[in-house]
């Protein structure tokens, strides 16, 4: 993607990129489909380790898994709604910049200060 008039321009190598990228995530290579039976089942291993790390006087990871258990109705409410994928943060950095190259450059959207194209506008309000 380039800059034209500060307006983002999707160049053919950008297309690439970005089908590659969707490819290997239904492919599950860094994006995996989860579950409220696999989200139940964790919130119940989480609590287990709670109880552990409280009688173990392990603050930290009290106040982490407090948090997990705390926002994952939250979660599982947004699985009910059909948002159903995690992604691997690591997986996901690693990947882009193993297909990276000069003419994709991948900046935090908050910090992106020119319009966005409507083709990846689109996919961002249902990624």
């Amino acid at each position: 993607m380039v800059k034209v008039d500060n307006q983002a321009v999707i160049t053919r190598d950008t297309q690439k990129f970005f089908h590659e990228l969707k490819s290997r995530s239904l492919k599950g290579s860094f994006a995996k489909l989860i579950s409220n039976i696999e989200l139940s089942h964790q919130r119940t291993v989480a609590k287990k380790c709670l109880d552990k790390a409280k009688m173990d006087g392990q603050s930290y990871r009290v106040k982490q898994l407090e948090g997990l258990i705390g926002i994952s109705p939250r979660i599982m409410k947004a699985v009910g709604m059909g948002y159903n994928r995690v992604i691997e943060v690591d997986k996901l950095n690693r990947l882009i910049t193993e297909l990276s190259d000069e003419d994709v450059k991948v900046i935090d959207l908050p910090d992106y200060n020119a319009d966005i194209p409507e083709e990846v506008a689109f996919f961002i309000c249902f990624a």
